[in-house]
């Protein structure tokens, strides 16, 4: 990331404590609590500041809140299950969330528990995004 591109990400629109998305609507969700943490780095190993960073996942009973996720599985109240964060000075981030339950796959399978996030820079033309997956819940 060598030049800016573009006017920059809306960092405005990381709020106190969208970082924290092991809770809301005044309790705690349900499912083991993680903190999921990394460092944004450019391509000479220095860290990236003010990169703005978008998890979702879903509930810990693997329930998303979204109306297009019709399963039966429990909705948990206290878990919208979506965070935003910006790196800080060193480029580091971290997010308290749940570990998530596994969702439906193809042909009636089911996938291994994941969050997916998004990571945006002023100085880059384009988004990257991933999914990172948990160990099976047995």
């Amino acid at each position: 990331m060598s030049e800016i591109t573009g006017p920059g990400v809306g960092l405005e629109i990381v709020r106190a404590g969208g970082a924290d998305i092991s809770h809301c609507n005044g309790g705690d969700a349900l499912g083991e609590r993680i903190i999921v943490s990394g460092r944004v780095q450019d391509e000479d190993g220095r860290g990236t500041p003010h990169t703005l960073i978008e998890i979702w996942q879903a509930n810990a009973a693997g329930r998303y809140d979204h109306p297009e996720d019709t399963q039966e599985k429990l909705l948990d109240a206290q878990f919208h299950g979506f965070g935003r964060a910006a790196t800080d000075a060193g480029g580091w981030y971290h997010f308290h969330t749940i570990k998530p339950g596994p969702v439906p796959g193809n042909d009636a399978t089911s996938q291994a528990p994941h969050l997916k996030s998004r990571f945006s820079h002023a100085a880059s033309s384009s988004d990257w995004s991933r999914a990172s997956t948990f160990p099976a819940i047995r």
